[in-house]
């Protein structure tokens, strides 16, 4: 089977499908997304799936030595199944088992990826079982080496492609949205301290207006306004401000769009889906209208 490469879990299990692969391997570094896409191809395929990390004996400091292999070789005796875990060639040529189709899923940052489980054997910074860090990590390097996953995989499977894509934009709307309910905010606060200050001021000049002698305070041709008046009238437009710092303020509506990828067949490979907790709030949408 020439090496293929897929992007999304609806591509990856077509691919499978089309190979009618008996036993299907995952393998990849730790974190890049193997359970995930284990159980959704699992699932689209109508198969079992079996998960490594199932049959190991936890916080022994060791992955390939710390496995309950007899209970593993009878998990894989039926057919078609899926298996995933690190080091999974490893452990298959352990128990004498070999895979109809590997399955190599790579994160889209490979790069960051590798540094990350380096990271794991100087410094023990990154995060996992405790007491196995170190000793993944120099596993997974040594198997690496030793078995060659990538160069052995019928399909790579890019984890995070479309949806990476995605994360960054959620992250810039994410920025937008937080800039706006600041701002939203402000004004709201800001109006409603001018609403208290008018409601202050008035009550404080009608006051003035019921316990003084309540003269003319603003006289312009006809229109005279005594003291209790002009408070009342300035208490009166606190209301205003109230009203316009309720409707400054961040409504927090929500409004969710999507984007689709197709393949040269027409057929609908994804879906992403995008939502904003502040865009709808922005660009209002009249009832029944759609989206």
């Amino acid at each position: 089977m020439k090496q293929v490469e897929a992007n999304s879990v609806s591509e990856l299990a077509s691919c499978l499908a089309r190979s009618r692969g008996g036993l299907i391997a995952i393998d990849g570094y730790p974190g890049a997304g193997k359970s995930t896409v284990a159980r959704e191809v699992a699932a689209r395929l109508g198969v079992q799936c079996v998960h490594l990390d199932d049959f190991l004996l936890r916080n022994r400091g060791s992955f390939l030595k710390c496995l309950k292999y007899a209970e593993l070789a009878a998990s894989l005796h039926s057919r078609p199944l899926v298996v995933e875990g690190v080091c999974l060639l490893a452990v298959l040529d352990r128990i004498g088992v070999i895979p109809d189709v590997v399955v190599y899923v790579r994160a889209v940052d490979a790069t960051n990826q590798r540094s990350k489980n380096a990271g794991i054997v100087k410094g023990g910074t990154a995060r996992s079982s405790p007491g196995r860090e170190g000793g993944l990590a120099e596993e997974v390097a040594d198997y690496h080496r030793d078995f060659r996953p990538i160069a052995k995989a019928d399909i790579i499977y890019i984890s995070g492609a479309a949806p990476g894509k995605g994360s960054v934009m959620e992250s810039g709307r994410a920025d937008v949205d937080i800039a706006y309910i600041q701002a939203k905010t402000k004004l709201a606060l800001a109006l409603a301290a001018g609403g208290m200050l008018t409601l202050m001021v008035g009550l404080a000049v009608l006051l003035y207006g019921v316990t003084g002698k309540d003269q003319t305070l603003i006289k312009a041709g006809w229109l005279q306004v005594s003291a209790s008046g002009l408070g009342g009238v300035i208490m009166t437009t606190s209301v205003l401000w109230a009203y316009f710092a309720y409707q400054a303020r961040p409504m927090y509506a929500r409004s969710r769009e999507s984007s689709e990828k197709y393949n040269p067949d027409s057929q609908l490979v994804e879906r992403i889906e995008h939502e904003s907790s502040t865009e709808a709030a922005i660009r209002p949408r009249k009832p029944g209208a759609r989206r």
